[in-house]
């Protein structure tokens, strides 16, 4: 949701319900029928009473029913429906200095709530695919499925996630996240050579950042650049991996 911008259904729901009681007050001026009903739905108790669970929504943000003849407060009692959702996201998202838990990358990358430009500027689905798995960490690397292999057995730390390719054929022992997979994994340094002799040349200070920075940067791009890095991370993540296990610890 943070990475298209769009919010709850709960806010789309209430700008219904309000919008239908609206109708309701306006029709039974002239509907003496309908405002004999709606006068005996106030007089049910709260459970029973649609009236007063509507009325209800609206004391979250201390308004009332009647308020809602006053469009410029309508307005108003929306903006701060959407506030709060992405009060609440901020704070599901954490702390950009926070290194811990499943969207530890993810927050050091979105920092705001709203529609992300590199969903337009990608063409190719598996690419745009792949370019969003990698930001918010739905992917298969090692850090991530880590998270749920060995259930039934003793946590596995983060710092015990290793790299099932670099175990293998290189015999290193180094935690496979995503700063690892894009920028010093062995087994993609020709493809990331590409990416990186693009970057630095039309960046000329990106050769200056560290491997943290610049992996920030790729997957922040926008317009050509990030088609260039969605190749790149396409590359990554399609890449067959060895099955993950944690039996493996570095030698002493």
């Amino acid at each position: 949701m943070g990475e298209v911008g769009k919010y709850p259904m709960f806010e789309y729901i209430i700008k219904s319900v309000l919008g239908y009681l609206s109708h309701l007050n306006k029709s039974a001026l002239n509907r003496p029928i309908l405002a004999a009903a709606m006068d005996e739905d106030k007089m049910l108790p709260k459970h029973r009473s649609w009236y007063k669970r509507t009325d209800s929504l609206l004391n979250m943000s201390w308004y009332k029913v009647s308020d809602l003849n006053n469009d410029l407060i309508k307005k108003d009692f929306f903006v701060k429906i959407k506030r709060s959702f992405e009060n609440f996201w901020k704070k599901e998202i954490g702390e950009y200095t926070d290194n811990s838990g499943k969207l530890s990358f993810y927050r050091k990358i979105k920092t705001h709530f709203e529609f992300e430009p590199y969903l337009n500027h990608i063409k190719l689905f598996k690419q745009r695919r792949c370019v969003t798995a990698m930001r918010i960490s739905s992917h298969k690397l090692e850090v991530e499925v880590g998270r749920y292999t060995n259930k039934n057995q003793n946590y596995i730390e983060r710092n015990k996630r290793y790299c099932m390719l670099c175990l293998e054929n290189f015999h290193n022992y180094v935690v496979g996240d995503e700063i690892h997979a894009m920028m010093t994994c062995p087994v993609f340094q020709v493809h990331r050579n590409k990416l990186l002799r693009h970057f630095e040349k039309k960046y000329v200070r990106f050769s200056l950042l560290n491997n943290s920075d610049k992996c920030l940067f790729l997957l922040s791009s926008e317009n050509d650049d990030i088609n260039v890095v969605s190749k790149f991370i396409y590359h990554v993540l399609s890449y067959k991996r060895p099955r993950f296990h944690a039996n493996c610890h570095p030698p002493l």
